[in-house]
């Protein structure tokens, strides 16, 4: 509230002030730290252990970049931050659970759309993963908890460009993606719009995950106990039962040796 009254103070002044002031007012205020503009309302927040909220913290490893107004970041603790950076644009919603694994190249490297929201779980583990949300408004990405991708992985809930048919209706609108808890995403994976990956999934390396994909087969992966392997382009179910997975190599699990655990 007092960070609200004090950007309003500063319009105030902006514009009432002579044109030469308002030149140093603006360069003063508008290129401050994750380009807070007095006009903007933005909101970055770290949310601490014992629930403690710190406003506009600093966290390494983490670029948090406003090109908007009316957005929230929410971060919380622990975290474990490297080369990641996150562009938004007007009222959007990013949230990332406490994680115990290291997150890298977590990257939008566009801004997002207006009114757009990015919602991660606890635990996620993270390589290389890069989101688009830049082309359509009133996207949302939701991924669970305890979840692991691997890098060079692409997740996008729309096609970018405009497929229309003769009578002028748009074929091809961005939709929804949601990924469940304690899913791994292989190597070079792309998951792309309307796709809901179910809780306990394996997507293997290249695959390309799309609506069509999930929707039939995740019908019968559902009616089962254990976990799932979907595979190929565009991605199938091609492995059910009673199995799950863990981040651990097969030798470093059976000595107990939690090599990727990389607390903070």
């Amino acid at each position: 509230m007092k960070q609200n009254i004090k950007k309003i103070l500063y319009y105030i002044t902006y514009k009432i002030s002579f044109p030469p002031f308002r030149k140093i007012l603006k360069k003063k205020y508008k290129q401050c730290k994750y380009q807070f503009s007095f006009l903007d309302f933005n909101e970055f927040w770290l949310i601490k252990k014992n629930g403690e909220k710190v406003r506009n913290p600093k966290i390494d490893g983490l670029n948090v970049e406003f090109y908007g107004k009316d957005s929230v970041v929410e971060i919380y603790e622990p975290y474990n931050f490297e080369n990641c950076c996150l562009k938004l644009r007007d009222d959007n919603l990013i949230q990332i659970q406490s994680t115990n694994y290291i997150i890298k190249n977590l990257q939008l490297p566009v801004p997002m759309r207006e009114h757009s929201q990015l919602i991660i779980g606890k635990d996620l583990s993270c390589i290389g993963c890069s989101l688009y949300m830049h082309d359509e408004p009133n996207t949302k990405v939701i991924i669970g908890d305890d979840c692991m991708f691997s890098f060079d992985i692409i997740i996008w809930p729309s096609d970018g460009h405009a497929i229309i048919s003769d009578k002028g209706e748009y074929l091809n609108k961005g939709e929804n993606i949601t990924i469940g808890n304690h899913v791994w995403l292989g190597m070079g994976v792309n998951v792309l719009k309307g796709s809901h990956i179910p809780d306990n999934s394996i997507i293997a390396a290249r695959s390309v995950v799309l609506k069509s994909s999930t929707k039939a087969s995740t019908r019968a992966f559902a009616t089962l106990s254990g976990g799932g392997v979907f595979a190929g382009i565009p991605a199938r179910l091609v492995k059910s039962g009673a199995f799950s997975w863990v981040r651990e190599t097969c030798y470093d699990h059976s000595i107990g040796n939690y090599v990727l655990k990389d607390k903070k």
